[in-house]
């Protein structure tokens, strides 16, 4: 009757993750996944207990990359009040085009340098200067382009600690939530959103379940672990 959204979450140990270079994509060898179409309060549960088992709390550093929902950064606080936050450079970059697209008014080469300007400044840990910046160009624009400008300020003055890009590449952290993305497509949308499939609530849920599992043992070991609880 109404759509719903889906929450997946992704946990990487380090010792499986192969870290991209200019000839090879970032990849990794296994990854454990959580997922659901109920609230958060049903969520957090899942994302505790996959941090539990793979023993997060001897980890010397946990890492969570996310988009801007205040929600991801709720929990992390909660959960693990510890962890090195990284806002998804993607969402980052995104914030920035979308503010330019109004204050030039969609011109695409304005546009274009904007974005250029905004992820060299990013990539060189320079955020305080695009802070100033932003600051001195609100008073240059009226109605709704101070709006927007004012806006993108408040947005990264808000996630400051979470955009040290240039110190997360040099440690080697994942800067971006394409695992999220990529299960999103891969552990959910491939089996439950196929032409003419409807679900009710109950049978999603148990299905985003199994898919998490599924995706998370791998076909051997899901179907072994099928047949001895049967």
């Amino acid at each position: 009757d109404r759509w719903k959204e889906a929450k997946l979450v992704v946990v990487l140990r380090e010792d499986c993750h192969l870290r991209g270079s200019k000839s090879r994509k970032e990849t990794t060898t296994e990854m454990r996944y959580a997922a659901t179409l109920n609230s958060v309060e049903v969520f957090e549960p899942l994302v505790d207990a996959l941090l539990t088992l793979e023993q997060a709390n001897e980890c010397a550093e946990i890492v969570w990359t996310g988009d801007g929902a205040a929600m991801q950064w709720d929990m992390a606080d909660r959960i693990c009040p510890n962890t090195i936050q990284i806002l998804d450079w993607p969402h980052a970059i995104e914030h920035a085009v979308d503010c330019a697209k109004v204050v030039f008014d969609g011109d695409e080469i304005s546009v274009g340098i904007w974005k250029q300007q905004v992820e060299r400044l990013l990539a060189e840990g320079r955020l305080d200067e695009i802070l100033m910046d932003l600051e001195g160009f609100a008073f240059s624009c009226r109605g709704k382009k101070r709006k927007a400008v004012r806006a993108l300020k408040r947005y990264y003055s808000n996630h400051q600690h979470r955009k040290r890009y240039r110190y997360f590449r040099d440690e080697g952290f994942t800067i971006g939530s394409g695992f999220v993305e990529s299960g999103h497509r891969n552990v959910l949308q491939k089996r439950m959103k196929r032409a003419g499939q409807h679900w009710s609530q109950p049978r999603a849920e148990q299905m985003a379940h199994l898919r998490a599992a599924y995706k998370t043992a791998g076909p051997r070991r899901f179907y072994d672990a099928i047949r001895r609880a049967a």
